[in-house]
């Protein structure tokens, strides 16, 4: 039993978005994927409606889902991190995965880290962001839907069924997605899903300027999706902490220490964090796990009580 426990646990990690690093992007300037980003997503779109016959009668729930599940993550297939490394790497830094010695997570002994590599940063409008955001945007992000779907049906209200979704994103990163395998409890992974789940709504579950529509029977794709509205400034791990578990923050704030305080005044990270700051980009989940933190909840842990950078770095 215990072995099989393990076993499923190894199967889980690395079905999952690997962890990343973005103090690497400091002082740094990458070029914009954004276009590519939304070229790879139209065409899996479009592989789905084309493969779908209209005599199968598709809900509007069951071409989401299937849609959703191109872009799911599983042990043999990690879409977003196989095509940026086959793709854009050299548009993304590192420019491959296995960077954990130039990483802030170096010494942290985490066998996963070490084993499964680290996701590269990328850019588009100015935000710099790790690939397995994406990652959590296409694969959680169909959870939350799912989520949400089975409280609607149960009687709660939209709100609180999205509520629902979120603290199921919470609970699953303060496990198998994040504490339990890496020591790291990302708050960029939990809008990166969030914002998932909106684009997956926007597929045809919304009421209006959806992107599907139904037309003789088949569902057709009749406003081509733009990922970058989706895509957050809180998606960026060194502007949206993450909480580390405190033997993961007694390594990497060693690093943070010596490598990034001497740039956290910089012109240029100041400058890309008043860009961030600009976006207004605050989120119904932003503002529910704000809420849960002050109320503290037991899944949602605050870092910048003790691993405030500003703090670190003064």
């Amino acid at each position: 039993m215990k072995f099989l426990f393990c076993l499923l646990m190894a199967t889980a990690f690395t079905a999952h978005a690997l962890e990343t690093d973005n103090y690497l992007s400091w002082g740094r300037t990458l070029p914009d994927v954004g276009d590519e980003i939304n070229q790879l997503v139209q065409k899996q779109i479009e592989d789905v409606l084309q493969d779908s016959s209209p005599k199968e009668n598709l809900s509007c729930q069951q071409i989401t889902f299937r849609i959703a599940d191109r872009f799911k993550t599983t042990p043999t297939r990690k879409l977003f991190e196989d095509w940026s490394v086959e793709s854009i790497a050299e548009k993304m830094h590192p420019s491959t995965p296995f960077y954990l010695k130039e990483s802030i997570y170096r010494n942290t002994g985490r066998i996963y880290l070490s084993k499964s590599g680290l996701s590269p940063n990328i850019q588009t409008k100015g935000i710099y962001f790790g690939v397995d955001k994406l990652s959590h945007f296409g694969s959680t992000g169909r959870r939350y839907l799912k989520e949400y779907l089975k409280r609607i049906r149960k009687g709660l209200s939209p709100d609180e069924a999205v509520k629902a979704a979120i603290r199921l994103g919470l609970s699953n990163e303060a496990m198998i997605l994040g504490l339990w395998p890496s020591g790291v409890f990302s708050y960029g992974d939990m809008e990166a899903n969030f914002q998932g789940f909106l684009f997956y709504k926007k597929m045809c579950l919304d009421e209006v300027d959806t992107y599907l529509a139904k037309e003789s029977g088949r569902w057709k794709l009749v406003k081509i999706p733009d990922l970058r509205i989706f895509i957050s400034p809180y998606w960026d791990e060194s502007f949206n902490l993450s909480y580390r578990s405190p033997g993961t923050w007694a390594h990497t704030s060693k690093v943070i220490h010596a490598e990034y305080c001497p740039l956290l005044k910089s012109e240029e990270v100041q400058g890309r964090f008043q860009h961030y700051q600009k976006q207004n980009h605050t989120s119904f989940s932003l503002n529910y796990i704000a809420e849960l933190q002050a109320s503290r909840y037991h899944q949602a842990p605050v870092p910048t009580e003790t691993q405030s950078v500003d703090k670190l770095c003064e």
